[in-house]
Formats: structure tokens, C-alpha cells, sequence
């Protein structure tokens, strides 16, 4: 499939002249897939090399793909039942597809940097740092994960253990937002106070201990990343070894989008977080899984429906999967198990198995949560899958 350009006119002194402004498109291609996730590692174990066979055994067209031989042959190509994985319908620019490639370079200067700050490498397995950011409301403070007998915080920390598997998770006191120099403001429709997320990140930086590979942080306050946006969910900045998410507090965004008390919003529709609920939950883990993903390099996907998806809005985020897709996959398993001293301490199998475990035993009591469900359902049929097949080629 030939790569796509865009054309743009613009007027030039009372003349259109063409500018053209070539843009080549990375379609969701069968070989295009291949080649941002590379080789696959032979020497990883059977159910693991399944995990990644079904994208390269998928041979679906994309979208584009499949608008083209409709308009062409009339008829409409399906997916094959078997692919878990779903392409997703535009097809991204060439740059914005981060290759497996790209991500061990990115990486590279990653750790060069990393060296100059003297942090240590030599370490058994990656270390997290948790810092929460207080002060949080009594209805926090005195949760319990139903299921677990954990508070909220060392349910999350259980949670980036789990999905990280083979990284160890260290909860650090917790710390008043006073203590960071952050820039401030009202937000525009609730009067509620905001603060720049990527203020967070210097004085983190400084916090993280030299063993650590990151920091994780989060707050019950208000972010936003820039003067002219609204609010943001989390952020995160791998220069910085470190990521900032929030619980956020319910105003406009969160109920009617952007556009404030100009969509007749109630005022208690404004109120701050007085219940811990399975949506909360779920949003919490999807944020800190997703950020801290970015902290390991990991760009945006745009390839499948993926947990790393980039989203725009609050109900957006809270719609994508809890899953990564084999491109994403690899990076962090190949993170979690050549970097540390202690080799192949990421499994696939083993990961996926303790997050369903984990999310049934939290969300049991939630029964219109339908995406921990689906999310549930899905690891289950992934892991028959992989149990099914002793062994593949790749």
C-alpha cells in the first residue's frame, strides 16, 4: 500500500500556490506491525511467544485498507475471529509510531542520562518509589479495598506491582502539596485550585533515591499542563524518572466536557469526591498504569486499542482497556527483564493472571463497572490462549 500525502493550499500574494506537505502515513499494516515490534525474543518461554504470534499471524487490512477494497471489490472484510487485538480505525503518522527500535535508542540516552546523576544499575529488580500527596479527605484516608483489607493508597501500590510484574513497589511517607513550588490557579467554572503538573517534576527528581527507577506520585488536588488547557488526568517525564496523576475532583470536565456552567451543570454536580466507587478505582489504576508506562519511555500507541492509548478527555480515558497490546508488551518486558540484574523477571502469562485475580477481587461488588468485566473476560480468553498452544513459530 502506497504511503498517503497531504496537500495543502495557501494563498501567496494574490496567487494559490501548492504547498505541499508530505506526511507519510504508518498504516496498520501486517508488515508495517512487524516492523515496529521487531524480533521476537526466541528464548522466551512458549506462552509468552504466543502472546505476541497473534498480531503477527493477524493479517487483517486497516481501515484505509478496507475502505479501498470496498470501493473497489464492493464487499466488506472482517477481522478473524481470532485476533485479540483491535486495530485501531485512522492510521497515524509515521512519527508518531514509536518502534521497538526507537524506544530501545530513546532508552539509551535514557541511561546515559541517569549515569551522569549517578544513579545505580546494578540492582536485582527496577524499584518504584510511591509518593502520595496529601492532604487527603477522611473518605480516602479510611477505605478499604473490599476483598484485600488494604487502604486505597496500598491497593494501588499492590496494583502497579501486579501489572509491572517483577518490579518492586516501595510506598514512601506520604508528602503535603505545600511542599512543591507549583505554580496555582482558580479554575475558570468551579473556582477550585489547579496546579501545574510540571512543576511536580524537578523537585520529584531530587526525591527519587539513587536505587530507584522512578517515582510515582499522586494527588487529591486539581492539575492542568498549560495556561491555555483545561485539566489533566496525569502526566508524566521520562528526563525526570517520574509521573504525576491525579484523583481529580468532580467539575465540568468531568460530566458535560468543557464547556463549564455554560451546559447548565447543578452545582452539586461540582462537589469534591465524598465515596470511593469502582469507577474511581478503575480510573486511579488505568492513570498511574498508563503514566507510569511513560515513565519506561513508552509513547502513545496508535495501532491498536491499547491501555496507552492518548486521550482527551476524563470519559475517554476511562473507556480504553486496561491492557497493553504486544507492541507496547515488549518494551516493558524487555524493561522489567534485561535490565535488572535478576533476568526474565517479566512474564506475560504470570502478569496477566494476577491482574484478573486482583481486579475481581476489588471490583466483585461492581456490577456497572462493565469495563473491569470485559477487561476481566478478555485476560481470561488470552491466557486459554495461550495455554492452547505448546508452541509457535515466530
Amino acid at each position: 500500500m502506497k504511503p498517503s500525502y497531504e496537500y495543502k493550499e495557501c494563498a501567496t500574494d494574490g496567487l494559490y500556490q501548492k504547498n505541499v506537505t508530505k506526511k507519510k502515513v504508518y498504516h496498520n499494516t501486517l508488515s508495517n506491525i512487524k516492523k515496529k515490534l521487531g524480533c521476537v525474543d526466541k528464548n522466551l518461554c512458549a506462552t509468552d511467544q504466543v502472546f505476541y504470534s497473534v498480531i503477527l499471524q493477524d493479517d487483517s487490512p486497516c481501515q484505509c485498507e478496507k475502505e479501498a477494497l470496498e470501493q473497489v471489490q464492493d464487499m466488506h472484510i472482517q477481522s478473524p475471529k481470532t485476533a485479540k487485538f483491535k486495530k485501531l480505525t485512522s492510521c497515524p503518522e509515521v512519527l508518531s509510531c514509536q518502534s521497538f527500535k526507537q524506544w530501545k535508542s530513546t532508552m539509551s540516552m535514557n541511561f546515559f542520562n541517569r549515569f551522569l546523576d549517578g544513579m545505580k544499575f546494578q540492582v536485582d529488580r527496577l524499584k518504584l518509589y510511591f509518593l502520595p500527596i496529601g492532604p487527603f479527605p477522611d473518605c480516602i484516608n479510611s477505605f478499604q479495598l473490599k476483598g484485600t483489607g488494604m487502604t486505597l493508597i496500598q491497593g494501588l501500590c499492590e496494583f502497579l506491582r501486579l501489572f509491572f510484574n517483577g518490579c518492586e513497589i516501595v510506598l514512601l511517607p506520604m508528602l503535603d502539596i505545600s511542599s512543591f513550588p507549583c505554580k496555582r490557579r482558580k479554575h475558570c467554572s468551579t473556582g477550585k485550585e489547579q496546579y501545574l503538573v510540571g512543576d511536580f517534576f524537578p523537585k520529584l527528581k531530587s526525591m527519587l533515591p539513587k536505587d530507584g527507577f522512578g517515582i510515582v506520585a499522586l494527588s487529591w488536588h486539581d492539575l492542568y499542563p498549560s495556561d491555555d488547557l483545561n485539566f489533566v488526568l496525569g502526566q508524566a517525564n521520562a528526563n525526570y524518572y517520574s509521573c504525576v496523576a491525579s484523583f481529580g475532583r468532580f467539575d465540568p470536565t468531568y460530566v458535560k466536557g468543557f464547556q463549564g456552567r455554560k451546559n447548565g451543570i447543578a452545582v452539586e454536580e461540582m462537589q469534591d469526591i465524598k465515596k470511593v466507587g469502582g469507577k474511581l478505582i478503575w480510573k486511579l489504576m488505568k492513570v498511574l498504569a498508563h503514566e507510569t508506562c511513560h515513565v519506561f519511555g513508552v509513547l502513545h500507541c496508535w495501532s491498536y486499542e491499547c491501555l496507552m492509548n492518548e486521550s482527551h478527555s476524563s470519559a475517554e480515558a476511562l473507556q480504553q482497556p486496561l491492557i497493553l497490546c504486544p507492541l507496547c508488551m515488549k518494551k516493558i518486558q524487555h524493561a522489567l527483564s534485561r535490565w535488572p540484574k535478576t533476568k526474565n523477571l517479566f512474564q506475560i502469562k504470570k502478569h496477566l493472571a494476577s491482574l484478573a485475580k486482583f481486579l475481581k477481587a476489588v471490583l466483585a461488588e461492581e456490577t456497572e463497572l462493565t469495563e473491569g468485566k470485559k477487561t476481566c473476560e478478555w485476560i481470561e480468553d488470552m491466557l486459554k490462549l495461550m495455554m492452547a498452544v505448546p508452541s509457535v513459530q515466530l
